[in-house]
């Protein structure tokens, strides 16, 4: 999807939409690449357009200065941690390779996914959401979620991948560089078009499970508050027992 430099609109909203993140057959097992897989899923060219992405699916966003985009309830799935998944147009460019100065238009994400490298202009908000990025051996750019102003902004409840530059960061994890290895997203599966795409895993550290600023888990499927949900069937399920019975929860997927 492109929105051409002339054009006149002044807000562009998604609303529970898929606009497919890359080829559903694509092999798991397919050799790591600089370059993304699939094109990007939109392309903002125009200034002065708001973006509003809600509870929706979409492959990588490229936006120019002068746009705002927000996120919201959604996943934005670059294919892999080392693509870019956020960035300026110019990065999506055939012409021009990816470069650490092109930075997209201003971000505010909440209570999101986000699967690959993310480089704004400034991070006016991250709340409960998840960054899942890395670079590449010899990567161009500075940091795997990169913000050029840090003066303003936050980003709070949120995991962080270790050596992203961003604005003053509040309870977000890893807490400690010691735990970086452990305090780490582990999702069900990362392949789009499987039952348990971008679901957090019940191997995932609990200060990723519960670490959002409800204690409810960060990420895309914040709001279906699972750990509360976990908790209150734990504590309803003595009552329903017979003296000497145990029971247990058992996870469908």
């Amino acid at each position: 999807m492109r929105l051409p430099a002339t054009a006149k609109l002044q807000t562009l909203r998604l609303t529970h939409c898929t606009v497919v993140p890359g080829p559903a057959q694509t092999p798991v097992t397919s050799p790591p690449s600089a370059l993304n897989p699939a094109p990007q899923s939109l392309l903002v060219e125009a200034a002065d357009v708001g973006i509003e992405l809600l509870s929706s699916i979409t492959g990588p966003i490229g936006a120019v200065d002068g746009a705002h985009v927000s996120i919201r309830n959604s996943i934005v799935d670059a294919g892999r941690e080392t693509n870019v998944a956020y960035a300026d147009v110019l990065t999506f460019s055939n012409t021009s390779p990816p470069g650490p100065t092109e930075a997209g238009a201003p971000l505010r994400v909440i209570n999101s996914t986000i699967i690959g490298k993310v480089s704004t202009l400034t991070m006016e908000l991250a709340s409960n959401t998840i960054f899942l990025a890395r670079l590449l051996p010899g990567d161009p750019w500075p940091a795997p979620v990169h913000a050029e102003r840090l003066q303003a902004g936050c980003v709070r409840f949120s995991y962080v991948p270790p050596g992203s530059r961003l604005p003053r960061l509040f309870r977000c994890q890893p807490a400690d560089p010691a735990d970086a290895a452990r305090v780490r997203p582990i999702f069900t599966s990362l392949r789009y078009g499987d039952a348990g795409y971008c679901q957090l895993s019940t191997l995932c550290a609990v200060e990723i499970r519960q670490g959002a600023d409800d204690q409810a888990e960060m990420g895309a499927f914040h709001d279906l508050y699972q750990p509360q949900r976990e908790a209150n069937l734990s504590a309803s399920l003595s009552e329903f027992l017979r003296f000497g019975l145990e029971a247990g929860i058992f996870f469908a997927s």
